[in-house]
Formats: structure tokens, C-alpha cells, sequence
């Protein structure tokens, strides 16, 4: 096994980061080791090692779990430790995908993670389990299978406090943000449902934001249909870290 000083340099996360960082339990894999979220020792061992030095914001990504008894299990880990968020699921790992006679995906033998519309089922399952295990504090970013703005309605109604998109992402580009944005607002305009707070952060190192903030405010709550005084608006810089920090972007 590897001792503490090396979880520390192999732990999948940055140092110093201005937002929240994601440690990754899900995907690189170890060799010869299943999935570090599979192993609730080991994925302890990490997080206790991690808040023992780490201090900004910091979430986990992870495989899917099948069995409730996993997510029991693993909520009661979780729920020990300062967590931001868990992103829930990382692709199924270990299917595979056969066009014609050929296995399509190449590592492994034809092996490898399926992501996508196939695991829409099981990650909203997923985000609804742990929505009802976590503590409140902790929020759930709900992935898989997020093609249009109905699956991203669906993870919100099992307990997603946001989505991230993949598979489409891949396949359309940034385009697919605006659809998907766009058709989520049409149905929850259609069920009547309104903002009752919107907290925004922005992240940049220039311009100053505060001269525009109600500029920016206003704005947002027009597009949104809201009134401003729901729309909240923050400001932070990368803290002179990567390409933003260094000014070049």
C-alpha cells in the first residue's frame, strides 16, 4: 500500500486553486486496484489525508454505485468531511460496444467506460440516492446522459443542483449549452416554476466587477424573468494562478 506522503503526491487534485477543485475517485484508475470510490477505506484514507492540508473548496467525482447498501456506505464517508459537492456519475465502467464485428472501443480489448444516454437510468438513481444520504451542505452535480433540457430537468428533480454536460458536449460543441439552456426554461416556464435565488460567482482577473454589478444584475434577472432582487452577484479573481492568474486569458 502507499503511504501517506504518497496519496498526498498522487491525490488528483491542485494545491492552490481559487474555485472548487474535484478529486477524482472515479477515473484515473490504479492498476490492479478496482476503482478508488469502490474501496471505502481507501477513498476515507484520501479524504482525511486531503482536509488535512487542503484548504479551499473541494468536491468529489464518482463511479456509479448499484447497491443501496454502497450508498449508505459511502454517504456515511462523505458526510464525515468538508465536501463542496460529489458529481455523480462518472461513466459505467467495463462495457462494451460492438458496430458490425468489431468491438468499437480500443483499450482494453473492447472494454472500456460507457457514457452517454445509456446511463441516464442509473445516474439520475445515483444523484437521488445521495441526495437523500448527504447533508444538506453537500451539493450533488448530476452527469450523465444530459442531452437536452428535459434530462437536465430530471437531474434537478432528483436533486442535482446543477449538470454538466459530456457526451453532447463532445458531439455538438458549446452550441449544445445554449439548446440545452434553452429548452430547460421552456419547461419549467410551461410548469411554473420561477427562481427563487439565483448566486452567481465570477471568476476573472479584469475588469473590476463591482462598477457593473447592477448592471449585471439587471441583466440576468430580464433574461431570467426574475426580479433583481433574487440575482446575487460575486467576484473573485484566480488568484494569480494558470492562464487567468498570469493574464493571458
Amino acid at each position: 500500500p502507499l503511504s501517506s506522503p504518497d496519496w498526498l503526491e498522487n491525490l488528483p487534485i491542485p494545491l492552490m486553486a481559487p474555485i472548487p477543485s474535484t478529486c477524482s475517485c472515479s477515473c484515473p484508475n490504479v492498476p490492479g486496484k478496482p476503482q478508488i470510490a469502490y474501496d471505502f477505506e481507501t477513498t476515507e484514507k484520501i479524504l482525511a489525508e486531503a482536509f488535512a492540508y487542503f484548504t479551499k473548496p473541494l468536491g468529489i467525482k464518482l463511479p456509479p454505485y448499484f447497491d443501496i447498501v454502497h450508498f449508505d456506505q459511502a454517504a456515511t464517508i462523505f458526510n464525515k468531511y468538508p465536501l463542496k459537492f460529489v458529481n455523480c456519475v462518472n461513466s459505467i465502467g467495463n462495457g462494451l460496444y460492438i458496430e458490425d464485428e468489431s468491438v468499437v472501443i480500443r483499450p482494453k480489448n473492447g472494454f472500456g467506460g460507457i457514457g452517454g444516454q445509456y446511463i441516464k437510468p442509473t445516474a439520475l438513481a445515483n444523484v437521488h440516492a445521495f441526495y437523500q444520504r448527504l447533508k444538506p451542505e453537500i451539493q450533488i452535480i448530476g452527469t450523465g446522459g444530459v442531452l437536452t433540457g428535459r434530462d437536465a430537468f430530471e437531474h434537478i428533480l432528483c436533486g442535482a443542483s446543477m449538470v454538466q454536460v459530456g457526451t453532447t458536449l463532445h458531439k455538438e460543441g458549446v452550441a449544445a449549452f445554449e439548446r440545452i439552456t434553452a429548452e430547460l426554461k421552456v419547461i419549467m416556464e410551461e410548469k411554473g416554476y420561477r427562481i427563487g435565488n439565483l448566486d452567481t460567482v465570477i471568476i476573472c482577473e479584469m475588469p473590476k466587477i463591482s462598477p457593473r454589478r447592477d448592471e449585471i444584475k439587471n441583466l440576468l434577472a430580464e433574461h431570467l424573468k426574475t426580479d433583481p432582487t433574487n440575482v446575487s452577484i460575486k467576484a473573485s479573481t484566480s488568484e494569480g494562478l494558470a492562464f487567468t492568474g498570469e493574464g493571458l486569458g
